[in-house]
């Protein structure tokens, strides 16, 4: 009965719609500002959600999975606090979100996906998320998503010193602690983000292999986390502007309910020169994974390097606006699959063009890849925008892309296969927005509310699985081919009088995710851990300069099923979580905030992944002292 109330509540929310284009919210807090850099400001079209000051604030403890997961059709599959955690939007694989940092990928050459529990929200200060074929503007394989993460800082005209400390502890026993410290003037400034975090992770669950089904403490799942973010950044009047950006992180971590720990290091830095009408950026990557599992006497090392070079210049006329260029990847990797190594080369041109006519936008994105000595397909995007529509948007967009294997899938041994074909991907989708009632303003007082919606259909072919073989072992080939096909759709509300701001978004998303594969005993069947439905809301009060602010968060997710037959399903859960915050001004020079996170309110017993118990009710405290 109570899934029938849950599933009725998300049909009155059928046709709404919050996450397309871009989000942005209109709080205001001192010790942040509200702007995107140029790397997420270039000829953006399609479902982009751009996450603002005030949400990333809530999130800053938290790794940027979290954050993300406030918009429908965005699934982040996790193992629990301090694991490893992934993202998959639509119900593509992990591998299908692309992850950016200052325009360099980030996706692992080895395994093709991104760990997010990784990433702390903290480090960035520009986060944005392009569904579907929005996301091919940087590089292929964002079938699902991509995400853009920056961390790039204005120069001011006047010179000074700023920065800040954070603090949070948790019921669990984890400590997390961030410093920031910056110097800026009209020509140079420089910038150094600290976060570490030490827990012992000692989070309450339901342990359903005991009889009685007992409520425990996690054993064996304590983790530490140490980020270093440097930025440098000089303006020239001859060139343009030079930064530079050093990240790195040393992880620790034992993966609860066994007996195994893993051990990451990541060392990245980029440079890039930022003129009036060209780019260029040059980076490299260096990660590091140990794994250890004493109970199968399992010792594995694997490491991998990445050079990227990337160059675009810009032109603009009245009817169009061009941006081209070139992208150059050397990927170096070894691993206990392939002790002697495995190298290649990924090259790619593109060309973004936005032309104005009288009557509409066109967005023609044209991109050719060449890897190994093979051409890919040729790459594109296309989508159509009306002008001159006041309260209503509409965008239709169709693309092309591919999404290539990793080392792990052309060459581990056993079971790599070098013959495998890319990935790839026919994409359409329209996005809709609308204004229900004529925004209401009258001197401090503001009311709105709007509907949006997105309708997508991805074919997707070559789909790459690891199946068991006879030999004894699992082998990876090209053997699925899969149509996703879904509805995303939500509720925006904001209502503002004198100082006080009332935001409530209602979002939902139904996702049809259908294996095509002709002669196959799953054909037609549900992809695993693919929900149909997916429903959440989220309700902010605050005010607007400083004093308190609450923010409750609520979430639905529908069955998923576990195998591919469709035999085993893991059940509906509904969470929610509630934020109570409070900040004011120390002489107009500081900013004092202090921070009170309950999660998992209703100490829900659900799993996200099979076997891997989610923590019951747990308390976070913050606080954090800020210059203005």
């Amino acid at each position: 009965m109570r899934q029938s109330y849950l599933y009725f509540f998300i049909f009155l929310l059928f046709l709404i719609d919050n996450q397309a284009f871009a989000q942005v919210d209109t709080l205001q807090l001192p010790e942040v500002e509200l702007r995107i850099s140029r790397t997420n400001a270039g000829l953006t079209s399609g479902k982009q959600t751009v996450f603002d000051s005030i949400i990333r604030l809530e999130n800053r403890y938290a790794h940027i999975g979290n954050l993300l997961s406030e918009d429908v059709g965005v699934l982040v599959q996790n193992y629990g606090p301090g694991q490893s955690a992934s993202v998959r939007v639509r119900g593509m694989g992990a591998s299908h979100t692309q992850v950016y940092w200052q325009d360099v990928p980030l996706n692992s050459n080895m395994l093709g996906q991104t760990d997010f529990s990784l990433m702390p929200t903290a480090l960035f200060s520009d986060i944005a998320l392009s569904y579907g074929a929005s996301g091919s503007r940087k590089g292929s394989g964002s079938l699902g998503a991509s995400v853009t993460l920056n961390n790039d800082f204005s120069l001011p005209s006047q010179k000074g010193f700023g920065g800040g400390v954070g603090q949070q502890i948790s019921d669990t026993g984890s400590s997390t602690t961030f410093l920031a410290l910056h110097y800026s003037d009209k020509k140079k400034g420089g910038q150094t983000k600290l976060l570490s975090t030490n827990s012992a992770n000692r989070f309450r669950y339901v342990n359903h292999f005991e009889a009685g089904k007992p409520v425990q403490r996690a054993e064996n799942a304590r983790f530490h986390q140490h980020h270093l973010m440097q930025s440098f950044a000089f303006r020239t009047h001859k060139i343009g502007t030079i930064r530079s950006h050093v990240w790195v992180t040393d992880s620790h971590r034992n993966l609860v309910f066994s007996k195994a720990t893993q051990r990451d290091r990541t060392l990245r830095a980029v440079s890039s020169l930022e003129g009036k009408n060209y780019d260029f950026t040059l980076a490299y990557i260096n990660e590091f994974l140990n794994y250890n599992d004493k109970n199968i006497g399992l010792n594995a090392d694997s490491h991998s390097q990445r050079v990227f070079l990337k160059g675009q210049v810009r032109h603009s006329t009245r009817l169009l606006n061009n941006e081209s260029g070139f992208a150059l990847t050397y990927d170096k990797a070894q691993a206990t699959g392939y002790p002697l190594g495995e190298q290649q080369w990924l090259a790619s041109i593109f060309s973004d063009n936005q032309l104005t006519f009288k009557y509409l936008y066109l967005n023609v994105l044209l991109r050719e890849e060449w890897r190994e000595g093979k051409f890919s397909p040729f790459l594109y995007t296309i989508n159509i925008r009306p002008r001159h529509l006041s309260s209503f948007k509409l965008e239709l967009t169709h693309s092309r892309n591919i999404n290539y294997p990793t080392f792990n899938d052309q060459h581990w041994q056993p079971g790599g296969n070098p013959d495998l074909l890319p990935e790839k991907a026919y994409h359409w989708e329209l996005n809709m927005s609308r204004s229900v009632l004529p925004e209401y303003k009258h001197e401090r007082n503001y009311f709105s509310i709007k509907t949006n919606l997105a309708l997508y259909h991805t074919r997707l072919n070559n789909r790459i699985q690891w199946l068991p073989t006879n030999a004894g072992y699992w082998a990876a080939f090209n053997v699925k081919n899969v149509h996703h096909t879904g509805i995303e759709a939500a509720l925006p509300m904001e209502y503002v009088m004198n100082d006080w701001q009332v935001s409530w978004t209602n979002g939902y998303a139904w996702t049809k995710v259908i294996d095509k594969t002709l002669d196959s005993e799953t054909y037609d069947n549900q992809l695993p851990y693919v929900p149909r439905h997916n429903w959440n809301t989220v309700l902010r009060i605050s005010k607007a300069k400083q004093g308190w602010s609450w923010v409750y968060r609520h979430g639905v997710m529908a069955r998923r099923f576990t195998l591919s037959d469709n035999s085993e399903t893991l059940p509906v859960y509904d969470t929610g979580s509630v934020s109570v915050n409070y900040d004011f001004n120390i002489k107009n020079k500081f900013n004092m905030r202090f921070d009170l996170n309950i999660n998992n309110l209703w100490s829900e017993d659900y799993e996200i992944t099979q076997g891997y118990r989610m923590p019951l009710r747990y308390v976070e405290l913050g606080f954090s002292l800020w210059s203005l």
